[in-house]
């Protein structure tokens, strides 16, 4: 039960994790251009297909930078980084458009090694619970009336399963 309550939450931050890197790529295109939205960098509606998003984005990489405060290989790294987020995370980015949803601020982002780091501390918790309570049974052999029992084991004797 425990393991799944990890896992669950692990996905979650995992998910939280990568609407932290779209809001993290969409304050880098303000503050570096004076678009609003990725489509507006590239010159497309919302609605545009994906045919049209890329026919943007080619025709994009060959212009050089409009922006003054861009260099053209910036100009083109944000290009870049805009037609992967409208190709792969397109429906993620609308919903942050449409609903104005903001997780965390990126200064607490889990990157993986913090993740790692949370991930190991966990399982660090249980096994030295796990051990306390293994110690305690074993010097508590003799006087059977204070062992450790599980949970499920008083559930069965309750129900009448086992004796």
């Amino acid at each position: 039960m425990n393991f799944l309550f990890i896992l669950l939450n692990l996905i979650n931050c995992y998910r939280i994790n990568e609407m932290i890197n779209l809001k993290y790529k969409i304050k880098e295109l303000h503050s570096k251009t004076d678009c609003k939205t990725f489509y507006e960098l590239l010159g497309i509606s919302e609605l545009s297909s994906g045919e049209k998003i890329y026919k943007s984005y080619k025709s994009l990489l060959k212009t050089p930078s409009p922006y003054p405060s861009l260099t053209n290989k910036e100009y083109r790294d944000l290009v870049i980084t805009a037609y992967k987020i409208l190709k792969n995370d397109k429906v993620k980015y609308d919903m942050l458009l449409k609903d104005k949803i903001y997780y965390l601020d990126e200064s607490i982002e889990l990157t993986i090694p913090k993740l790692v780091w949370v991930i190991f501390s966990v399982i660090l918790v249980i096994l030295t619970d796990f051990i306390i309570c293994l110690i305690r049974s074993i010097n508590n052999k003799n006087n059977k009336k204070h062992l450790p029992e599980m949970v499920i084991k008083k559930i069965f004797r309750k129900l009448k399963i086992v004796k």
